[in-house]
């Protein structure tokens, strides 16, 4: 179902309190998390995600946890104009960002792509199945379907990522990002991390968000 884009300084507030309610009320441990190394990327497809997104991914994860994550990339649009109009949408609210890198964000979500346990972070973590959240949620609509979804994961939202557009370099990315904790809580957008010191730093909310 749509939201109405709108836009946020940030979204980090709601998205804390949603996963602290979910620590509080997980049915099960998440299992612990895996660490990317040059080995797995070296032996990885070509198009299969690589150390660096999921870097990106951990620092936007941050330390919460523990954390339950739809095991399939989204990516969300909801700008008249198509591409064109997103990309003006990105490119006017923030001055920093770059068009290759937004051009790679495009080129990465063409179609989703299933995420693999290699967060780089210490808090533990679990995937839930995006083909069991597409089917509850269609089948039932969202009262419903969050209903049978609390019988199984009681009080326990979900977060969702795309994949990672990255500059050139790979100094500045752009990710969206959503998490789901009930029919009236919620919400999702992008965001603009810039590379410090071999550290990936938030910068900021960019384009439009959404909340319900």
């Amino acid at each position: 179902m749509k939201r109405p884009a709108v836009r946020l300084l940030t979204l980090s507030l709601p998205f804390a309190f949603c996963l602290a309610a979910a620590a509080l009320y997980a049915p099960a441990a998440p299992r612990p998390s895996s660490r990317a190394t040059n080995a797995q990327d070296a032996a990885r497809p070509a198009d299969e995600m690589d150390a660096e997104e999921y870097a990106v991914l951990s620092a936007v994860l941050g330390a919460g946890g523990p954390f339950l994550i739809k095991d399939e990339t989204e990516h969300w649009q909801d700008v008249a104009g198509g591409r064109e109009g997103f990309n003006a949408e990105l490119k006017q609210s923030s001055k920093e960002l770059l068009d290759e890198t937004i051009e790679d964000y495009w080129a990465k979500n063409r179609n989703p792509h299933k995420l693999a346990a290699r967060f780089d972070t210490k808090m533990r973590y679990t995937f839930i199945s995006a083909e069991y959240l597409d089917n509850l949620f269609k089948a039932k609509g969202p009262l419903a379907g969050w209903e049978e979804f609390y019988k199984k994961y009681p009080k326990y939202g979900f977060v969702t990522f795309s994949r990672v557009g990255f500059s050139a370099d790979k100094t500045q990315a752009l990710v969206y990002h959503s998490y789901g904790c009930g029919p009236m809580c919620g919400g999702g957008g992008y965001l603009l991390l810039v590379k410090k010191g071999g550290v990936w730093i938030e910068k900021g909310s960019v384009g439009s968000s959404w909340v319900s």
